[in-house]
């Protein structure tokens, strides 16, 4: 399941815009990649005003997203990804361009367990889903349902 963490001042997200945030970053890696939307996992973190710098000064209140994806993904995806997501970013949070900072780390599918087992290749997920315990497959299938297009 892609991974992506959101790093911002502490207050400055709200609960309505980190459901957005979630929401959007779910959409977004699922039509790009064509991954189901129940694998796709988003955590927020807040940071105190004295814990982020940049240059050794105090760092402005930018939102930061790092995203652990499965290797695989050509360049134009992962720069659609990139780009995507950074305007979801200024949109839903009310930033500058200028304060959105996402990264992208690919890892192998082989270097990854969730759910109990190993990733599969990226194309192959709904077969994988398909494998899982009865409860657990339906509930993925569920969040694949429901996602908002």
């Amino acid at each position: 399941m892609p991974t992506y963490v959101c790093w911002a001042r502490d207050g400055q997200l709200s609960a309505d815009q980190k459901q957005r945030i979630a929401q959007g970053v779910t959409l977004i890696h699922s039509e790009c990649t064509g991954a189901p939307p129940a694998l796709v996992q988003c955590i927020f973190e807040g940071i105190d005003a004295t814990s982020h710098y940049i240059g050794g000064q105090p760092a402005p209140d930018s939102v930061w997203v790092y995203g652990h994806i499965r290797d695989g993904r050509d360049l134009e995806v992962r720069e659609q990804l990139l780009l995507r997501i950074a305007e979801l970013l200024v949109d839903v949070a009310h930033i500058d361009s200028s304060l959105t900072w996402v990264y992208l780390n690919p890892l192998a599918n082989t270097n990854m367990v969730e759910f109990g087992q190993t990733l599969p290749v990226p194309g192959s997920e709904l077969q994988w889903i398909e494998q899982m315990p009865t409860g657990l497959r339906e509930r993925l299938l569920e969040l694949n349902a429901n996602t908002k297009r």
